[in-house]
């Protein structure tokens, strides 16, 4: 049986939650996130070149370009893997529209470390997870001659793609019904307000999951909900210091892998979100009761109902006969306004990959993993988490100065007795990375 991607020769329309994306980015900003690997022993670009030359064909949704049509927005696979390029001290540079059109991601390299970076209307958190992995097998297939076994996500690059991995799995959970939605709360939610800087500030916070599980346990919470309640927390006594924000509420925006709740291969975006959120005014508001009010409402969020409710209501919207026949340029007007209002309704992303699994085979040659968000369009800091080999590292990326919500989360880590090491980078923009190029 011949895949959809067959079938449509090569034009995919993008998902149901991909033209958010196009529609927010701007000249200065584009929504990326990258996947990092760091390697006990040096990058052998020529034989990473290869193996991406390789690994391409086999993810025709990861490895691809962006183009318009008349009515919406297509992906298709890249002709040719793009040549991988070495680090330059830019984290998650920014693409022109042109850059799209001809490759919407990158692979990166340092001494000893692998970058993959992915416009994220081409895929999820987890769908790049699957191709950096199944790239590093066939890299150390090449380099080392080891035997890398498919599993924990990792493809067999000799196969064509998977009918189901390039499904719009959004079509398949809706079910047409009318729903009901509760609307959100129109009380106006804290943000930072710093003005943003030239330069992109990495702060890696390293924590033993073993230290972590112990008060999770004792809170009877995930540790998406303790890390969260920390990053909550942290919020508050920025708001408290802030006089013309102290009535308002803390939101936290959480990314979820639908995968979790509904079978799928979908190598595409196939996620949701929950908006738990803090009220300062409210009465006994300390650590233990936000872990337990956020795991409350991610409860009632995350119900297979409630997803599904929301899923077909924003389905319903993509296929109304109206707005199928309104022009791209309109579509990406009316989202780019929706956008502008609906980043205001959280005061930062954080997105938890979870834990990252390979086999044995290929876990020797690794150190470890890192997941990385682009800071948001109009607000300083995002965060990605992801955990490997017992260690969770949280990645706060900030463009501004001051490390408010950093000092903050790492002194509620240490009254907690929670042991940590942090790092911390500077990283250039890509402006100015071009500037001193053609110096």
């Amino acid at each position: 049986m011949q895949s959809k991607y067959e079938q449509t020769k090569g034009d995919m329309k993008l998902d149901n939650t991909s033209i958010i994306h196009l529609a927010s980015k701007n000249k200065k900003w584009i929504n990326l996130f990258r996947l990092s690997v760091s390697l006990k022993d040096p990058v052998d670009p020529k034989i990473l070149q290869q193996a991406l030359n390789v690994t391409v064909k086999r993810f025709p949704s990861v490895a691809a370009r962006i183009h318009k049509g008349a009515f919406w927005y297509y992906q298709s696979a890249v002709k040719r893997a793009p040549q991988v390029l070495p680090e330059q001290n830019v984290l998650l540079g920014y693409m022109s529209n042109q850059e799209l059109e001809q490759c919407a991601f990158r692979v990166l390299y340092a001494s000893k470390a692998i970058h993959v970076e992915i416009f994220h209307a081409l895929t999820d958190g987890r769908g790049g997870e699957v191709f950096l992995k199944t790239l590093l097998a066939e890299y150390f297939t090449r380099k080392e001659e080891a035997v890398i076994p498919l599993v924990d996500g990792i493809l067999d690059r000799k196969e064509t793609p998977h009918e189901a991995e390039l499904t719009d799995e959004y079509l398949e959970i809706a079910d047409g019904k009318p729903q009901n939605l509760a609307k959100e709360k129109s009380k106006k939610v804290y943000q930072f307000r710093e003005a943003a800087g030239e330069t992109l500030h990495l702060t890696t916070i390293k924590v033993p999951v073993e230290k972590l599980k112990p008060l999770g346990k004792k809170l009877g919470v995930s540790l998406t909900v303790l890390i969260a309640a920390f990053v909550a927390e942290a919020i508050l006594i920025n708001q408290k210091a802030d006089k013309k924000q102290k009535d308002r509420l803390i939101k936290l925006f959480l990314p979820i892998n639908l995968r979790n709740f509904f079978p799928s291969q979908t190598l595409r975006n196939f996620v949701l979100y929950a908006k738990p959120e803090i009220d300062l005014q409210k009465e006994g508001l300390h650590f233990v009761s936000i872990a337990h009010t956020i795991r409350q409402q991610l409860n009632e969020a995350l119900s297979e109902k409630q997803l599904r409710a929301r899923i077909s209501q924003n389905v319903r919207l993509e296929q109304n006969p109206i707005i199928k026949r309104t022009p791209l340029f309109i579509k990406h007007h009316l989202m780019k306004f929706f956008f502008s209002i609906s980043e205001k309704t959280t005061c930062l992303t954080l997105s938890n990959l979870g834990v990252i699994k390979v086999p044995e085979e290929m876990a020797r040659y690794i150190e470890h993993f890192d997941f990385i968000l682009s800071p948001r369009s109009k607000t300083p800091y995002n965060m990605g988490i992801c955990s490997f080999n017992g260690e969770l590292r949280i990645n706060l990326t900030r463009n501004t100065q001051e490390p408010r919500l950093e000092e903050a989360l790492l002194t509620l880590f240490t009254k907690q007795k929670v042991a940590f090491q942090v790092e911390t980078q500077t990283m250039q923009t890509l402006e100015k990375a071009k500037t001193r190029s053609r110096a």
